[in-house]
């Protein structure tokens, strides 16, 4: 079921989406899985399958969800070699390179800056 269009909610983030695309990016980055899926794609690890392996607990709608949810922001994009059985690979974009930079920077910032327990 889809978010409702006039809930005060919705209404706020519309808002807010239009003041400042910094919540566009947060809001994306913030998803679940969606920085270490780009993360591991930064650390070679490009097959749907070895993803999978890497995130414990994600299941395969949920990755390939993600995955198109990458594609459509242009920060992955995919391989498809013509091989039996057929393999697909899929690498960061030149602004998923960027956004990958800028994630390790706000881990440092974090590091340095925010308290852990």
């Amino acid at each position: 079921m889809g978010k409702k269009v006039n809930s005060s909610n919705q209404i706020n983030q519309q808002l807010l989406e239009e003041r400042c695309v910094l919540n566009k990016v947060l809001q994306l980055a913030g998803k679940r899985w969606l920085a270490e899926i780009i993360l591991l794609l930064e650390d070679g690890v490009n097959r749907f399958s070895h993803l999978k392996v890497n995130l414990k607990g994600i299941s395969d709608h949920v990755l390939s969800r993600n995955i198109n949810a990458l594609m459509s922001a242009g920060l992955i994009t995919k391989t498809i070699y013509q091989e039996v059985p057929l393999k697909v690979e899929y690498h960061l974009s030149e602004s998923g390179k960027k956004l990958v930079g800028l994630l390790h920077d706000l881990c440092k910032w974090g590091k340095e800056n925010i308290e852990t327990e």
